[in-house]
């Protein structure tokens, strides 16, 4: 029985073999030295003795070290395939066609043969460095006619998600890039043509470098600063138009199309507020000269334009008539002496948000938003806010990208502002009856809440009391202005003086800048 056995297997081996070596498949087309376009059709041809008419049918770029699957099976009578050879370039290219019912009949190209990429990236291809906002060049190599247009994208993370560049670009060569202010050391590009996104695509071999960076570098630790304004405590330093008086330093004012008269006071009135709007979405705004509308038109701004008020008191009245959109500004005070904050920028959005902390870091509060600076190094000019402490730092922010940030090394110092009375009527000149009222106005910042009111007729040798202690800023038109009204008294001179002082503090005083007059009453007997 087992020799009956052992001779029917050698039977059907025998069979089998005479039937292989009776099929065939011989390779036509391509058989070597063939040069073939990636992405583009190309006809796989063989002739077949005996074969079954299924067929798997494979490729490789690496002359024959690995192979890729491009049909199994594949039932045709026509001994050929359409294929769209990859977008890759070699010159060890073969293609092998078996018969997927009997594997030992198969075949490959006699010799090697070529294909030209469709679509090849050139630069940035791995390894560079670039800095946000730099402007650079993608370039690629393409065949013309395979490929017509192109889009562009770029990941930050090695593939995984893309951002679109541009796309419906003809083909030529080359896209313009502005690198973007997404800092990674994982930034690729791919370049793509979309009748065939599967194929004619390339992506940067080797992931790249997009540098964005802040070094704060004043005040950096150690320093000393004078306080010239007072701490605002408006949220995040951002002011929407409303018809309230306010008073600032530094704010971002911002309105919308609801029409709204608004006056802004300096909170030291030593400074002179200054408005510059970036943008105005439609019709126009009016800046006025003084706390009211009853004061000189200092502009009217259609799109961009800059206003400082020359008023006593500083302050400027904002007028809207906005029909559209929205409009902008900064607004700024200027006068006392300001301290500069001083960074180095590599690369960034080249807008950034400045703030504050007199903590140590535990809290921070706003100067300035979306503050524009180009170049490789950032300034602004800080008037200091009167908030006493040992335990100061600044911080600079990226506006368009909260990760990219740097803080002072160590803490500085604020040093408290020195009290501020400034007396604005009388200040020289005027003329008065005895009996008569007259209305006594002063700016103040940095003092107690009452002050003490005094004359003198003498050119100051000698102060006469008016009012011991009286409320300070009271019923003053701008919010920081103080007014009195006062009965000149029946003493008639030309060496007339008037003082306010803070109520706890002496030396915190001021005086008409001159003498005015005070004129005999004359009483008919």
């Amino acid at each position: 029985m087992k020799k009956l056995l052992l001779l029917s297997l050698l039977l059907v081996s025998t069979l089998l073999s005479n039937l292989s070596f009776g099929q065939s498949i011989t390779i036509t087309s391509p058989n070597g030295g063939e040069l073939v376009s990636a992405c583009a059709d190309y006809t796989i041809t063989w002739n077949q003795t005996g074969a079954s008419n299924y067929y798997n049918i494979e490729y490789s770029v690496d002359n024959g070290a690995n192979w890729v699957t491009v049909a199994s099976s594949y039932n045709t009578l026509s001994n050929s395939f359409v294929w769209q050879p990859p977008n890759i370039s070699t010159n060890n290219a073969l293609i092998r066609v078996t018969d997927s019912q009997n594997l030992p009949v198969t075949d490959l190209s006699d010799a090697l043969f070529t294909i030209n990429a469709a679509l090849t990236i050139t630069d940035p291809n791995g390894g560079e460095t670039f800095e946000t906002g730099e402007n650079t060049v993608i370039s690629y190599l393409y065949l013309a006619g395979i490929v017509n247009t192109v889009q562009a994208e770029y990941s930050t993370d090695s593939g995984t998600s893309w951002t679109t560049i541009s796309s419906g670009n003809p083909a030529d060569g080359s896209i313009n890039w502005t690198i973007p202010n997404d800092p990674s050391t994982n930034v690729q590009i791919k370049v793509t043509d979309l009748s065939n996104a599967g194929c004619k695509t390339d992506t940067s071999d080797v992931p790249f470098t997009i540098l964005s960076d802040i070094l704060t570098t004043a005040p950096n630790g150690g320093e000393v600063f004078k306080a010239t304004v007072k701490q605002q405590n408006i949220p995040n330093a951002i002011v929407n138009a409303s018809n309230a008086t306010l008073e600032v330093n530094t704010v971002n004012y911002t309105g919308t199309t609801t029409n709204y008269t608004q006056t802004f006071v300096p909170d030291n009135p030593l400074n002179k507020l200054k408005i510059q709007f970036t943008q105005i979405g439609g019709n126009y705004v009016r800046v006025y000269n003084g706390p009211t509308t009853g004061y000189p038109l200092l502009g009217t701004y259609y799109s961009t334009g800059t206003a400082i008020s020359t008023h006593y008191t500083g302050a400027l009245t904002v007028v809207s008539s906005v029909t559209s959109g929205t409009y902008d500004a900064f607004i700024t005070s200027v006068g006392t002496a300001t301290q500069n904050i001083t960074w180095d920028i590599t690369g960034t959005s080249e807008y950034f948000d400045i703030d504050y902390s007199t903590d140590n870091g535990a809290t921070w509060h706003r100067i300035v938003n979306d503050y524009e600076q180009t170049g490789s190094i950032g300034n602004y000019d800080w008037q200091v806010p009167n908030v006493p402490t040992t335990q100061a730092l600044i911080r600079v922010t990226d506006a368009n990208n909260g990760n990219i940030i740097d803080q002072s090394d160590a803490t500085f110092t604020i040093e408290a502002a020195d009290p501020v009375f400034i007396v604005n009527y009388p200040d020289g000149g005027e003329q008065f009856y005895p009996t008569t009222l007259q209305s006594v106005k002063w700016l103040s910042a940095f003092t107690g809440p009452n002050v003490k009111l005094e004359y003198s007729v003498d050119n100051g040798t000698s102060w006469s009391l008016v009012e011991a202690t009286y409320p300070d800023q009271f019923g003053g038109s701008v919010s920081t202005e103080g007014t009195y009204d006062w009965t000149v008294p029946n003493t008639p001179t030309t060496d007339a003086l008037f003082r306010v002082s803070d109520a706890a503090n002496p030396a915190a005083v001021d005086s008409s800048d001159a003498v005015f007059t005070i004129l005999p009453h004359i009483t008919i007997t």
